[in-house]
């Protein structure tokens, strides 16, 4: 385990990383982490400390920082636009994207936990390697929790979300059955069962702030980062990064400034010039699919076996 104040100083050293500026963001504390822009450079961003989870903070903050990278990078905020559609990110799906691509394809990769196993083990993290820091930041069991769920059950939390929703708003669900409908659900396709509302419906915000329809916009992010990612990857060996993962390279050499540019040159930069679907299709040239996603699932679990 970590002790709290060291979790705050590793997302601390991490945001420094990822080309944090204080003088225009602040990081607090919530129940359920978040990112907001309240005016122009002005980004602001909660993470939380999960007893018995030491690693949640840090992929939180992660999460949450991919989001705030991609306001930070939208259109000139510091004149006119801010207030205007240009200015504004085109869907929460490809909002969902950047922060899946911060929280996924970076921090839980092997050439981040490479490059920054020394900042764990100064603070005497139980773990013997760089690898047994990759392995702990890729568990593969099915829980509870939405936010701490491993790549490939995550879909299945968002499943469960997504019938639910339709349930309640089109085929008469009465929201007194929703805990049990959850529970049962929870226990047909996980396996698990929540022991009370907070572990179950009530875990997530967005239904008690009236975000109906957002939960496929974090699934859809999947799909649209592990595209773009293939796309960044192909760009970058194109620009003379070597090796046959671009993407680590930059990771493990510290350079993710150089994947920040990209996005920013790429994606960020357009605004509502385009929506997702038009917008996945000018960068990478495809349509929007499951393939890359799929393809990316079935190398990381290649990977994790064969270390096990």
């Amino acid at each position: 385990d970590l002790e709290e104040k060291a979790q705050e100083k590793l997302c601390n050293q991490l945001l420094s990383d990822w080309s944090r500026e204080k003088e225009n963001s602040l990081v607090a504390r919530s129940p359920h982490p978040f990112s907001i822009t309240l005016g122009p450079s002005d980004y602001r961003l909660t993470t939380r400390v999960v007893p018995g989870q030491p690693l949640s903070c840090l992929l939180a903050t992660a999460h949450e920082w991919g989001h705030s990278l991609y306001e930070q990078g939208l259109p000139p905020q510091t004149h006119q636009w801010f207030a205007w559609p240009l200015g504004q990110a085109t869907s929460m799906g490809l909002h969902e994207s950047q922060s899946l691509f911060w929280e996924n394809r970076v921090a839980r990769s092997g050439a981040f936990s490479e490059r920054f196993w020394p900042n764990f083990a100064q603070y005497g993290v139980p773990l013997k390697s760089p690898s047994d820091l990759w392995r702990f930041m890729n568990p593969l069991a099915p829980g509870l929790n939405r936010v701490e769920a491993d790549e490939l059950s995550y879909g299945m939390h968002i499943l469960i979300r997504t019938d639910l929703e339709i349930d309640l708003l089109e085929k008469g669900l009465d929201v007194n059955d929703l805990p049990m409908e959850w529970n049962k659900r929870y226990s047909d396709l996980l396996g698990v069962t929540p022991n009370n509302d907070g572990e179950g419906c009530l875990q997530d915000v967005h239904w008690s702030e009236g975000a109906f329809g957002y939960f496929p916009s974090y699934l859809i992010g999947h799909l649209i980062s592990a595209q773009l990612s293939e796309t960044m990857s192909d760009s970058l060996r194109r620009e003379g990064i070597k090796g046959e993962n671009p993407i680590d390279n930059c990771i493990r050499s510290g350079n993710e400034s150089i994947l920040i540019s990209w996005l920013r040159r790429e994606v960020h930069c357009h605004g509502r010039r385009m929506n997702a679907e038009q917008l996945v299709k000018h960068v990478t040239g495809r349509t929007l699919s499951s393939d890359a996603f799929l393809k990316y699932l079935e190398n990381k679990l290649e990977l994790l076996s064969a270390y096990s």
